[in-house]
């Protein structure tokens, strides 16, 4: 019985495809609002707290790429492209 719990709550604790489709999804919709200009039908942030949180995923997902080797993401064609530090930080942060 205590190896069921155990390896239930290891694999309730591992990253899997379906968070990561989760976290894409999300920004996707954000993505989606700001286009048509309905982002406070779908948040209750504002512009400038929905920049800063995009801003420290953008940071987060860029430090585990250099941890992971890599030192700019990886686009769909596979190419590396790293982006301007200047266009990291248009709006300031959170």
């Amino acid at each position: 019985m205590e190896t069921k719990i155990l390896s239930l709550k290891i694999l309730q604790n591992r990253l899997t495809e379906c968070h990561l489709e989760t976290v894409l999804a999300t920004l996707d919709r954000l993505h989606d609002a700001t286009a048509t200009d309905t982002l406070g039908a779908v948040s209750n942030l504002s512009t400038e707290e929905v920049v800063g949180w995009l801003e420290d995923i953008i940071y987060t997902a860029q430090e585990t790429l250099k941890e992971m080797g890599l030192e700019a993401p990886i686009t769909s064609d596979t190419t590396l492209e790293a982006p301007h530090p200047a266009q990291l930080s248009l709006y300031g942060s959170r």
